[in-house]
């Protein structure tokens, strides 16, 4: 490394800087980027869940209609089987 003053000669170390709260800030950048993919996994899990509860709740909608038609269906039957009790 060169001193004040003296002559330097084609690709000397001229100074050395050491910046100690850079490379920790590097550091905890790096952590905090690891941290927020693992978020980003964990978001897209919940989304594959939600997108399955979804879908199970639109098939138990689906039945629960099938099954009103069913009964509906059932109380116009008996209703007029006691309509042709009565005549």
């Amino acid at each position: 490394m060169s001193t004040s003053g003296s002559p330097i000669k084609k690709g000397q170390l001229l100074a050395r800087i050491s910046v100690p709260e850079y490379i920790e800030q590097a550091a905890r950048d790096a952590a905090a980027v690891e941290q927020n993919k693992f978020k980003v996994k964990q978001m897209e899990a919940r989304v594959v869940a939600t997108q399955a509860e979804a879908k199970a709740s639109h098939a138990m909608i689906a039945t629960a209609e099938a099954d009103l038609q069913s009964r509906q269906a059932f109380r116009v039957y008996r209703e007029k089987v006691l309509e042709r009790m009565r005549s």
